[in-house]
């Protein structure tokens, strides 16, 4: 019963059963938590961290309690109703790098064709080109945010996507 019930909802993250007082079964069900949600043509699906689609077949959609990543793209990232597997690994790495800079507040994460930005909650841009060596441009954003921590207020783009430089557009 609890894969069929797994297998015709993916949202269900475990299942216990017990029995308090015969002939009565209790059922404890837990869903998947939102980890992601991804909005490609004005259309919001909310993702567990493992891929799974968690607002199946509803219509509307609320951004729910938990700190959540937005993710706003012009591409598909989606195939069968979960995250393609290559899109996957790339948002669990910059959710895993970004954990790592304290100052840099996600406001929103843009993909596109061959782009990726991520926007901090002041407007900052950083922009990381493709999803390739993501983990070391974020370890190479991490130091130059802390090097430059003072002026972030002053910036506007950081691109680094580059493995040997980094350009800075200042806020005019």
């Amino acid at each position: 019963m609890k894969k069929e019930l797994k297998r015709k909802y993916p949202m269900i993250e475990s299942i216990s059963l017990s029995f308090s007082s015969f002939p009565k079964i209790n059922v404890e069900i837990e869903a998947k938590k939102p980890w992601v949600m991804i909005i490609n043509e004005n259309t919001p699906l909310v993702f567990s961290d493992d891929g799974v689609l968690l607002n199946k077949n509803l219509v509307d959609v609320e951004l729910p309690n938990e700190k959540i990543m937005i993710v706003n793209s012009s591409v598909e990232l989606i195939e069968h109703g979960k995250i393609k597997q290559g899109v996957l690994s790339t948002l669990h790495t910059i959710s895993e790098g970004l954990l790592n800079l304290p100052l840099f507040k996600l406001q929103q994460i843009l993909f596109s064709q061959d782009n990726i930005q991520v926007v901090e909650s002041n407007g900052l841009i950083v922009n990381l080109g493709n999803s390739s060596d993501i983990q070391d441009k974020l370890v190479k954003l991490k130091y130059f945010l802390g090097k430059y921590r003072h002026n972030l207020d002053k910036m506007q783009l950081i691109d680094i996507q580059f493995s040997k430089r980094v350009i800075i557009k200042s806020k005019q």
